[in-house]
This record gives C-alpha cells, structure tokens and sequence, in this order.
C-alpha cells in the first residue's frame, strides 16, 4: 500500500493504528511526501510518515521517488 501524505491528520481513525492494523494483515506499507516548499502550505510531519512506512526503506519523498517506481516494478516482474 503507497501513501501519499504531508503526515498530518485532521480527522479520521489515528494514522498509526490504522498502518499498525494494515501490517498485521499482510499489507506492504509505503509513505510518500512532497519536500518542496510551498507558501503558506504546513511542513510534513516526519514522526507521522516514520510511524505510517513500515521501516526508512519505506519511506520515500519527491526526491527519490524513482527509486520507489522501481522497487515496486522489481516486486512485479515474473518469477523464471
């Protein structure tokens, strides 16, 4: 599972639990933010995307996005 995400939650079930929950059964958890800077916009909230991706190869942003695309093109390819 990818998510896209500045880490904040305003509303809903906690982020953590939720991720916690999607690990337990079997889900591959992925966080995604955006790093730029954006006026008037919040800064991402790193304990959040920590807590949500599964371990720090788990967790990408807009500067190595690519090396997410091919992690998971790898996990695609066929079996020989």
């Amino acid at each position: 599972m990818i998510v896209f995400t500045d880490g904040w939650s305003n509303k809903g079930p906690d982020p953590e639990q939720e991720a916690r929950n999607a690990i337990a059964q079997g889900f591959e958890l992925y966080s995604v933010s955006y790093t730029g800077k954006v006026e008037n916009a919040v800064t991402i909230n790193d304990y959040t995307l920590d807590a949500i991706a599964q371990d720090a190869q788990h967790k990408f942003t807009d500067k190595n996005f690519d090396q997410l695309i091919e992690r998971v093109r790898r996990r695609n390819l066929k079996c020989l």
